[in-house]
Parts: structure tokens; sequence; C-alpha cells
């Protein structure tokens, strides 16, 4: 063991005595592991050893770090993170922190001058504020939250590594770059999670508001099931061995599964108690739908997921949020919350700490391979069994589909049994996420039962079923489950005096019956012309930048079927506004917004006497005071979709609207009907965000080929 020499605070010569930590360790340490929930290990208090002393610090430290830090940066500003390798008592900190907000990242290799860090000034004003983080070699346990200083990842951070540390501890320090390393990969997976799901975040959260509202919160489950077994199935190759050695120990766990896993357990007979749910893709409802629950089985739901998911598990259901993100800040501040679960990439990181919140002692992992053990991609029976077949073709095993995707993104690591297995990037890191909450202090005891894979190390043990002692526990029911989500929708909790968030929480809240969508058999002279020529004017126009006239005179290029978009919309109008509808058609909006409302229709030409002429496309835009502008059916037609948006934000403090968004790479699926832009889901919703707009309702209303039309209603940020 290497020790080294620390002075005194003062930065006088240490005369081998005590060196009194003084009051801040404590309160220090208290903020830390409040803050990112990392409980630093600190030996007792007592001199450093004097065996192979080495200098860290000179008679004038803090001159000592500003030389350091001016030429590890160049004199450039300091980027968003800076790293620091081996901090002593911390003066390259206070350098750091005096001339720049950036983050830092304290790695210290030797843990004994952890607490001398700590205890020689108040780190609290950095630690609170999420600026400070600092972590212990050698080991460097609590590195899964590191990600969180390095914002989206996307620039590098600024690392200073002690050179005496460097030259004395090669190996610790390459150890703590590789977990600044990780880090920064896990804050780019982050930001790219974050702007593939953002706008699914947002838009399917606002169609589960009255759901979320007569919903039970996660939090019923805190504590439910204190020292009783609960059993955590994931999706993995061997889930379907598991599933068959849990079936003499089922009446005695409480089994919670992950989406993915629900459909084998089904399919054999042993229905889990929970299931978990975080992913809001439509392609991952895929796992909830389709299928016949029990009654005794419960959903545990991000409040993102998509709305179909719901619908097998009745009102059985328990909300969790895993972040801020919108529409949360809105919710809450109107009253409708839920409690959190962790989420790392994976449904199995956020099951796990439901399962830690429910007081489960011990929890016993199985379908947690984590790698593709037996060349084979998930369990048999999951949702991804039919895709198999379907890539394979008539001629071929799935077997084969496997083998493709392992050698596109496979890679070798080390297995449970010391054999290689394939596994891929994404579960290695959720690995680490499990084995680094595993050394948390308080842990319950845990369990790998999977029998393969790579969840070995940290606090797991390597048991089966059988071998965990599962028999040693009475029977277990988790049926009060079913009581505990209240089927009784609960009155509106406002909280606000807002009349138009009074009015946006009465919508989302309110059933509607509108038409289902049908297929329209009005045939448009417009459609009548070859699809050749169709797309050939299209083209003409948005090279053009001009408006459709031709076809927009023509009252029967006005399809009937349109009509149900505007009933939809005109719920979104509050009483009493003035409203003016761009590209107003048949003008059926005005059947549909209350009858209190004032109503002007704007369109290419006139078509009854109260109809204002105006191109978009030109700039032209109607005189007058409105609340409220409705543009149905309009965007896909307008050549700077960006600029009318911001047109419309300087004119009223409202916009209700829709959009049929790209939801296939085919082109001329959009020409052909005559549309000049091609915005996806996140695309539009990432425009409407930037110009200040923020999305109080959304509602998917039609599927059609290589698009989904949306409505919206959305208001002016509130600043």
């Amino acid at each position: 063991m290497l020790s080294f020499e620390v002075g005194p605070p003062d930065g006088g010569p240490y005369d081998g005595g005590p060196f009194e930590r003084g009051p801040y360790e404590g309160g220090n340490l208290d903020a830390h592991h409040q803050k990112w929930g990392v409980a630093l290990r600190t030996p007792a208090s007592s001199p450093i050893p004097q065996s192979t002393w080495r200098e860290i610090h000179g008679a004038d430290p803090s001159a000592e770090a500003l030389r350091w830090l001016d030429s590890a940066s160049g004199g450039r500003p300091l980027p968003h993170t800076v790293c620091v390798i081996g901090a002593g008592l911390g003066y390259i900190v206070d350098a750091i922190a005096d001339r720049s907000e950036s983050r830092i990242l304290v790695l210290e290799p030797e843990p004994e001058l952890v607490p001398w860090f700590f205890a020689r000034r108040d780190w609290r004003p950095l630690i609170n504020s999420g600026r400070l983080l600092v972590l212990a070699g050698p080991d460097f346990d609590g590195s899964q939250s590191a990600w969180r200083l390095f914002g989206d990842g996307s620039t590098d951070a600024l690392t200073l590594a002690h050179p005496l540390l460097a030259r004395t501890r090669p190996e610790a320090t390459r150890a703590a770059a590789q977990v600044i390393g990780r880090a920064r990969q896990g804050a780019r997976g982050n930001e790219d999670a974050r702007r593939k799901f953002a706008t699914p975040y947002l838009v399917n959260t606002l169609q589960n508001v009255a759901r979320l509202a007569r919903s039970s919160s996660v939090d019923a489950l805190v504590g439910r099931y204190p020292r009783v077994p609960v059993v955590l199935a994931a999706a993995g190759p061997s889930l379907n061995r598991n599933i068959e050695e849990l079936r003499p120990f089922r009446d005695r766990v409480v089994l919670v599964a992950v989406d993915t896993a629900l459909k084998p357990l089904l399919a054999a007979g042993v229905a889990p108690d929970f299931v978990v749910a975080l992913d809001p893709s439509d392609a991952n409802a895929r796992h909830l739908t389709g299928i016949t629950v029990p009654d005794t089985t419960s959903l545990v739901a991000e409040a993102s997921i998509a709305p179909s998911s719901f619908v097998a598990f009745g009102e059985r259901v328990f909300m969790f949020r895993v972040a801020e993100h919108a529409p949360w800040p809105w919710l809450r501040r109107v009253g409708i919350d839920r409690g959190k679960l962790r989420a790392w990439g994976s449904v199995v990181t956020s099951a796990f700490d439901l399962a830690l919140r429910m007081g489960g002692d011990p929890i016993v992992c199985i379908g947690t391979d984590l790698a593709y053990s037996g060349g084979q991609l998930y369990a048999r029976g999951t949702t991804y069994e039919e895709d198999w077949r379907m890539t394979a073709g008539p001629d071929r095993p799935v077997e084969w589909v496997w083998e493709t995707v392992i050698a596109q993104r496979g890679e070798l690591v080390r297995g449970i049994d010391g054999i290689e297995v394939p596994t891929a990037k994404g579960l290695i890191a959720f690995r680490e996420w499990l084995l680094e909450e595993s050394k948390r202090p308080g842990m319950p005891r845990l369990v790998n039962a999977t029998g393969a894979g790579i969840l070995f190390g940290g606090k797991f043990e390597q048991q089966s079923l059988k071998e965990a002692g599962l028999e040693s526990y009475g029977p277990v029911s988790a049926a009060a489950a079913k009581s505990a989500a209240d089927p009784k929708r609960p009155s509106l909790p406002l909280q606000t005096e807002d009349p138009i968030d009074r009015h946006f929480l009465d919508v989302l809240m309110s059933a509607h019956d509108t038409a289902a969508p049908v297929v329209s058999n009005h045939v448009t002279p417009y459609r009548t012309h070859p699809r050749k020529k169709r797309i050939a004017t299209t083209l003409t126009l948005r090279r053009r930048r001009l408006s459709d006239v031709e076809r927009w005179t023509e009252s029967a290029n006005l399809d009937p079927a349109w009509e149900r978009r505007a009933q939809i919309v005109g719920r979104f109008v509050p009483v009493g506004s003035q409203v003016l509808d761009l590209g107003a058609g048949r003008e059926a909006l005005a059947r549909y917004i209350p009858e209190s409302c004032t109503y002007t229709p704007a369109d290419l030409v006139r078509r009854s006497e109260r109809t204002v002429v105006a191109d978009v496309n030109r700039g032209e835009f109607p005189d007058g005071d409105f609340d409220v502008i409705a543009a149905l059916g309009l965007f896909e037609y307008v050549h700077d979709v960006k600029k009318l948006l911001i047109k419309i934000h300087q004119r009223v403090p409202m916009l209700v609207t829709s959009y049929c968004t790209r939801t296939a790479d085919d082109p001329e699926t959009r020409l052909e009907r005559g549309f000049v832009n091609e915005y996806s889901l996140n695309e539009l919703v990432d425009l409407c965000q930037s110009v200040g707009w923020v999305v109080r309702v959304a509602d998917r209303i039609d599927v059609g080929p290589g698009f989904d039309q949306w409505v919206f209603a959305m208001t002016r940020r509130r600043m």
C-alpha cells in the first residue's frame, strides 16, 4: 500500500502528528450521500502511515493547483465537465470551481485520502447544486451516477491526472480513466434516448392523463413485501428453463416480470404478480396486447407507455415516472403526481428498483442473462418470435436470425461459468449498473438464479432457485395488489386557478364520443389524376413554393371525411374564444366549437360570405384579434412551417392543429397527396417547441399508409 504525505489546511509541513478533520466531514458526506446515493466508506480518523511517503501538495497548494489547471487547460475556458484523478485535499477543485461553472468529477484512487478531502472545507454548495461527485478507488462505487455530470456527452471533458499518481499508480489511473469513458458513453446514451423518446414521453403521457389520474401510484407498493422473496423475471434466453425451476416455489414468492417476459410466463401458466413497463414505443406495446391477464396480475407502468398497453389490465395499474420530462412539470403544478422509479436504459433496472422499494429480501433474478446465452437473443415465446419467423422466411430457421444479429452487434465477455459468451454493449452497461447497485449499503440478499449469462460480481450470489432457500418461506400472495389500484375516478386534484389549465385538464380527463376513422368512399377529382402527375405537380409547387390554387378552388377536392378531424379538435377550443380557422375548407370546425365562440374562416378561395381569402405560402395573414388559431390539414401544404408557426405564436396564445406525420421513408407516398414537407412526430413536436409552443393535448386519430394523423392543442410557453 502506497501512502502519501499530506499537510494541514494551512499548507505547512506535516510533522507526523494527528491531522484534525474539523467540522466539515460529516456534513459533506451526508450531503454527498443524499445527492448522489453514494455512501463513501471512509477509514477511521488516524495519522496517515509513514511508510513510503510521497508529497501530493507543496508549501503553497492553492498556487500549485492554479498552475496545474492553467497548464492542462492551455488558458482556454473550462468545458462543461472537468475530471480530476487524484485530487488530494481538493485545492484543484477550488481552482476549477472559482474559475468556472463546470461540473467536477473527482476520482480518488487512494481511498484513505477521501475523508481528508471532505474534512478540509465545506463542499456542500457544490454537492447540492450537482456540480461535485467524488468516487473512491479501487472500485469507484457509485460510478453509475457519473454520467449526470457530462451533459449530453457530446463534448470532451478535461481530465486532470495527478502526475504523481500517473507515475506510481498507473493501473489505478487507467481504471479511473475507464470510469470517465463509461460515464461519457452513458451520457451520450441517455441523450440519444431522450431525443428518441422525448416526444413519445410527452404525447403518450398526455393521452394517458385520465388513466393516470385514477391509477394508484407506485408509492403504494413501497414496503408492501418486507423480507418476502421477490423473483425478478427478465426475458433472457434462460427464462424458459428458469420458469420450470420456479414452479415448486411459485406460491412462496412475489413474481415481478419485465414486460418482455410476460407472454412466455403466461404461456407456461406462471402468471406474474406485477409486470413492469417503461418503453413508450408502439413496438414495445406488443408485449402487453393481444393477451388475457389474470385478475391477480397488475401493471406497474411509466405513465408514457403506449395507451393500448393498459387494456388487458383493467384498473389494476400502478403508475410511476422516471424523470421530470414534459408534461410532468405541468401535471405536478396542477396536482397530479406519481412516485419515481429509477431507469438506466432498461426496464430491468426499473423492475429491480421496484423489488427494492417493495422491501423484497431476497431478490432473486431469473432470465437475467444480459447475454445471448446459447446463441439465442431472448427467451422463446416473446413477441419477437413472430419477428424472427418473418425475417427468416419460409426457408430458414429462426436460429439464422439470431446468428446474423449476434454477428453484427455481439461481443464476447466472460460468463458466469468462466467461458466467453456473446453479448452487447448495452447489456454490459445494464450489468454494470446492477453490480454497482448491489454494493450500496443496506442492500438485501441478492441472488442470480439465471444459471447463464454475465450477471456475476458485486454482491450477487450465484445459486439456483432450489439452492436459494425459497422453501423456507411461507406462502405469500400478491392478490391484494388488485385492491390497491383504485378503480374509482377521483375528483380533479386541481391546484390552479388558471382557466387554461382547467380547460385542458377537463379535455384530457373527459371521455368523448368521436366517430371511428373510416375509409372514405369519396373520390376527389384530384385523386383521379395519374399518380406520376400528382407527384410531378407537388414537386413543381415545392420548387416554386406555391400553393395548389387549382386543386383547392374545386370544392369536390374537400373530402367530407375530414369533418371528423374538426369534430375532435372542436373540444380543444375554450368557451368564448375568438377563433381564426386557417385553411377552413368546408368550415366544419364552426359546427363543433362552443356556441359562445366567434368564428372567422380563412382559405385560399372564398367559400362563404365570411371567408377571408389568404395564401399563407405568400405570407398573407388575416387581420384581427383572435384567441385561438386553428390549422387543420394545412401544415402539410405549407413550404415554411417554422415561419408560419412563429407568425401564429406572435398573434395568438393558442394553436389547435393537425398533421400527418411521416412514419415510413417513402417520399412519394406524401408527394402523391400533395404534401410538400415530411416531418416525423418527433421532428414536428421539436419544431413547435423550438419556437415557443407547449403541447397541451395530443391525440393520434388515424393511421394511413406511411403516415399517422395527429391533432394537437398548444399554448405559448410560460416565461
